[in-house]
């Protein structure tokens, strides 16, 4: 950094390159929307499967979530898995695996 600030910098007396974003403040978020989605929440749809399969929510916390074992197995029917976020009820409250990391 000194030896940018020194008046005897050659490269103190070039001219500045304007780039086509610096035209606009903030050029990424200056675009026009035709529709903004908000998306705050979601709720396992548990009427999709049939009633045999015995799959029921979670606890008093996490109600939005099947029951499962640990292994991601259905706590009420022997065989059936769960993934993706619905499998959050294993550590819900207690990690962080409900979340994007380094996602902003």
């Amino acid at each position: 950094l000194k030896f940018f600030l020194e008046e005897g910098n050659p490269s103190a007396d070039a001219d500045a390159v304007t780039l086509p974003q610096d035209d606009n403040d903030n050029f990424a978020m200056r675009v026009a929307y035709d529709r903004v989605i908000r998306c705050l929440g979601w709720n396992f749809d548990f009427s999709i499967f049939n009633k045999s399969l015995r799959l029921s929510s979670g606890g008093e916390f996490s109600k939005k979530y099947p029951l499962i074992k640990a292994s991601y197995e259905s706590k009420g029917s022997r065989g059936l898995f769960v993934l993706g976020t619905a499998s959050h009820s294993v550590d819900y409250r207690k990690s962080a695996g409900g979340f994007i990391h380094g996602f902003r």
